[in-house]
């Protein structure tokens, strides 16, 4: 369906960057997201979280698209502003990005 990425700070490593891929297939609708954290003790590190991801209307802004990401170990809840997925919190609140940072996830145009 889509491809976003984004960078992240790391507090023991250079950066983190994340690439996150929606899928659509019969019946499901799976996600895998992939963090490389660079420069981590022990060399360049990469884990990946698989799920699945529902889209759906905002509560907090009923016109807003929400996707809902959802994993074994955690729930992630994102708007979608035009080629970016911001980061929000269980009410649907944008989470504040750090000063000089932008948290979102922004769309991979191939």
């Amino acid at each position: 369906v889509a491809a976003y990425e984004r960078k992240a700070p790391c507090g023991d490593c250079s950066g983190v960057a994340e690439e996150l891929t929606l899928y659509r297939a019969p019946d499901e609708t799976p996600f895998v997201l992939r963090r490389t954290y660079k420069d981590a003790p022990g060399g360049t590190l990469t884990s990946v979280m698989t799920g699945t991801w529902t889209i759906g209307k905002g509560t907090a802004d009923p016109t807003a698209t929400i996707y809902t990401l959802t994993a074994s170990a955690e729930t992630s809840i994102f708007r979608l502003e035009g080629q970016r997925l911001v980061p929000l919190d269980k009410q649907q609140i944008p989470v504040p990005s750090p000063p000089g940072m932008d948290t979102s996830f922004h769309r991979i145009i191939e």
